[in-house]
């Protein structure tokens, strides 16, 4: 299955915002964590919110390179 030149320009477009959005996730989490105060519940919303982003990911991966079989 081949993809049109549109749809990899659009999923290459959604990859990269999902690649930064995770970025800011682990650095707000990891911001989070430092601190004395630290509210679990928020910290534990950011990393399922990240797992859904590294999910949509790496499906976006498999569509953009698909696994040959040589």
């Amino acid at each position: 299955m081949s993809l049109e030149p549109s749809m990899v320009v659009e999923l290459q477009h959604k990859l990269d915002k999902l690649k930064k959005e995770d970025r800011q996730l682990a650095d707000e989490v990891a911001h989070l964590s430092l601190e004395p105060l630290t509210n679990d519940v928020q910290i534990h919303r950011l990393k399922k919110r990240r797992l859904l982003i590294k999910d949509q990911i790496q499906k976006i991966d498999a569509l953009l390179l698909p696994d040959i079989i040589a």
